[in-house]
């Protein structure tokens, strides 16, 4: 007997689904990760998320640095270590060899570091995420669902 097809379906997804996070989530998060990067060195947050873009006059001139933008670089640049890690349940962007510092970042990124000015680093909400990135993780999940992704 034939299952019905209800069940045959479910057969056929179930399986795509559980490879969903593993074959999209470390794209999305390169692609973040790199944008990231991009808008701090320009000053800037992902969408229309809160980016103080001037320091402290005193700050600046005591780091020999000019008041805007703000960047979040140092000498050591450690935000431009930032890399993607995967597994199969999905994607993780952080600074594994330096883990204080992305601590240090979360509180710019909140607004908790001294100064209490938001930084916003990641993307705060869905709508926040870049139109090309949302896009691109539809495709690629499409193609997951359709098995196009082994």
């Amino acid at each position: 007997m034939t299952p019905d097809l209800g069940t045959q379906l479910k057969a056929i997804l179930e399986p795509r689904i559980a490879k969903v996070n593993e074959a999209v989530s470390g794209r999305i998060a390169e692609d973040i990760n790199t944008r990231m990067k991009e808008n701090t060195e320009d000053g800037r947050a992902f969408g229309n998320d809160a980016y103080v873009n001037t320091y402290n006059a005193r700050y600046a001139a005591s780091r020999g640095k000019a008041i805007t933008p703000v960047t979040l670089r140092d000498q050591k640049k450690r935000i431009e270590r930032y890399a993607v890690s995967t597994s199969k349940s999905g994607a993780v962007i952080e600074l594994k060899e330096d883990r204080q510092m992305g601590v240090i970042f979360g509180y710019h990124h909140t607004g908790k570091a001294r100064g209490g000015k938001v930084r916003s680093i990641f993307p705060k909400t869905v709508a926040s995420v870049p139109e090309d990135i949302r896009d691109l993780a539809v495709q690629l999940t499409g193609e997951v669902l359709r098995g196009k992704v082994a």
